[in-house]
């Protein structure tokens, strides 16, 4: 019926910033604020201490244990709350105060949710506590440089658009900015956006943008980047448009929003999980907020200390051993459960991360024998020979999409070079992917020199050379011009397709690319044009 061991997991942490002239009055108006949730939470009055600024510990038959306590200036407190409706399992909030030590005029509030069950532990969606949303309506908070509100940020101009895709692009931005579409003409709207950024207060922001405003971040950002019609997406830390992937910043479509069938769980509720278990595993304690047992440890060592020098006698010091330890050995009993929770859950999550790309491995090669199949018997009917080869650039994503897709993986980097070319002569930017899909390829999969002499033939008829883009060596004194962003690693586009002199864009055709030997397949990141080099 009850487990052994407890199980004990973080549900969510937050820190915020709050800038002020007087930092030491922020400071103590959130420490009231969280007694007083924290005496709501006990269902009884604090003892006077409390109020004080000193330490505490609540605790008894009809009450909730409350602690608190405070060292060189960092003010800690923990509230547990029994919950409601499920035996055996504990809420455990956390707060952390203090004034910052890097900047002597903003304090920072801090706060961590435990989840603690002996029992059974039904789903549930995880929240922030609501003494945060009551700082944030009563000060002046901010996390990533930027004001906090209990409210959605409107996006409806051309001016909201531009600060947006600056924030965007800040590479210091540490939380994810969630952007909700309003819905096209007709359409209702799907989601309480106010009540979507007060449930991620802290932990991401909650923008909402209108429709006319979506045509302009889709100028700013593509539209492979932008959202609209109602859809949602998730603009995760270090958004580069250039390099990333559009799946890098996930897009939820209207249809998907609506017709969410997930038992027990709304699309919002998704949403919410979603974004807190991508910002705890990017952050998985943050050390800006010490636990709560540590804090206290280093209390006890430092009146230990204190009791020396003021000369106490050796039973007033054991007295003071017997009940710091009694009270040190619980708490750091849970702290020791709780690293060791997480520690399971971290290793069962990497367990079934590699199971899951395993399974989608075995499955990509089904899928590829199938096609490699498929492509070779359409190339024996002659088939693959009627392929549109369109007269301009408009649709080329969903070209690609449709006919090398498979084999050849084009980057977003690859597709901005696209956006921006020159090239006259925009046939061979199709033949150029299709000589890499029906000849380069099987030349890489199948080896020898009768591939090898199929693909030069094939190049020869394009006027295509195909070669090494530049050495390791070289490409390093480049910066990262010659590499792109694969799979979290940084990798070389050593090969290339040339055609014609570097120096006119309109003549000059280049198509940069490597060889992914994992998934076998060519990835190019960039093309038609000339990657720069020093000479040029």
């Amino acid at each position: 019926m009850y487990q052994r061991s407890p199980i004990v997991q973080i549900v969510s942490q937050v820190i915020i910033a709050l800038p002020s002239e007087n930092p030491t009055e922020t400071l103590e108006y959130c420490r009231r604020e969280s007694l007083k949730w924290a005496e709501w939470k006990a269902g009884t009055k604090l003892p006077p201490e409390a109020w004080q600024g000193r330490q505490f510990d609540l605790k008894g038959l009809h009450t909730q244990p409350v602690s608190a306590t405070s060292l060189d200036g960092y003010w800690a407190a923990r509230i547990d709350d029994a919950d409601k409706s499920v035996a055996q399992r504990t809420w455990m909030t956390e707060i952390g105060i203090r004034i910052d030590p890097n900047d002597e005029n903003s304090v920072t509030l801090g706060c961590r949710l435990y989840c603690r069950t002996l029992g059974e532990n039904p789903a549930f969606t995880p929240t922030i506590p609501t003494v945060v949303r009551r700082v944030v309506d009563a000060q002046f908070a901010t996390v990533d440089g930027r004001r906090l509100k209990t409210s959605a940020w409107w996006i409806h101009d051309r001016k909201t658009v531009d600060e947006l895709v600056d924030f965007l692009l800040q590479p210091t931005r540490q939380r994810s900015v969630i952007v909700v579409a309003a819905p096209s003409a007709g359409n209702s709207p799907v989601l309480r956006v106010h009540e979507l950024a007060k449930s991620l207060i802290g932990i991401a922001h909650v923008a909402h943008i209108t429709e006319d405003a979506s045509y302009l971040l889709t100028e700013s950002v593509g539209k492979e980047f932008s959202v609209f019609g109602g859809a949602v997406r998730t603009y995760r830390t270090g958004f580069f448009p250039d390099v990333d992937q559009p799946t890098s910043h996930p897009l939820a479509l209207y249809d998907k929003i609506t017709n969410w069938s997930v038992e027990d769980s709304t699309f919002e509720d998704f949403l919410v999980k979603r974004t807190m278990e991508t910002y705890l595993s990017s952050r998985p304690i943050l050390t800006e907020l010490p636990p709560f047992a540590s804090t206290r440890a280093k209390v006890a060592e430092r009146e230990r200390e204190r009791l020396l020098e003021q000369g106490a006698s050796e039973s007033e010091l054991l007295d003071f051993a017997l009940d710091e330890n009694r009270r040190l050995l619980s708490e750091l009993e849970e702290e020791r459960e709780t690293n060791k929770s997480l520690l399971s859950i971290a290793e069962n999550e990497r367990d079934q991360t590699q199971e899951e790309v395993d399974q989608l491995r075995q499955f990509n090669y089904v899928l590829r024998a199938r096609v490699d199949d498929l492509e070779a018997s359409l190339a024996d009917t002659g088939t693959t020979k009627d392929i549109e080869i369109p007269d301009n650039l408009d649709d080329i994503n969903s070209w690609c999409e449709q006919y090398v897709g498979d084999s050849v993986f084009i980057l977003n980097r690859a597709y901005r070079g696209l956006n921006k070319s020159q090239f006259e002569d925009t046939e061979l930017i199709y033949k150029a992917l299709l000589l890499l899909r029906n000849h380069y390829v099987p030349t890489r999969r199948l080896g020898g020199v009768e591939q090898r002499n199929v693909f030069q033939e094939a190049c020869g008829e394009l006027g295509l050379e195909e070669a090494e883009s530049i050495s390791p060596s070289r490409a390093g004194e480049e910066n990262d011009t010659y590499y792109v962003n694969y799979r979290g690693k940084r990798v070389l586009l050593d090969r290339h397709l040339k055609k014609g002199d570097a120096r006119d864009s309109r003549y000059c055709f280049r198509l940069y690319f490597f060889w992914d030997q994992e998934d076998e397949r060519v990835v190019v990141g960039w093309l038609p044009s000339h990657l720069p080099i020093r000479s040029t």
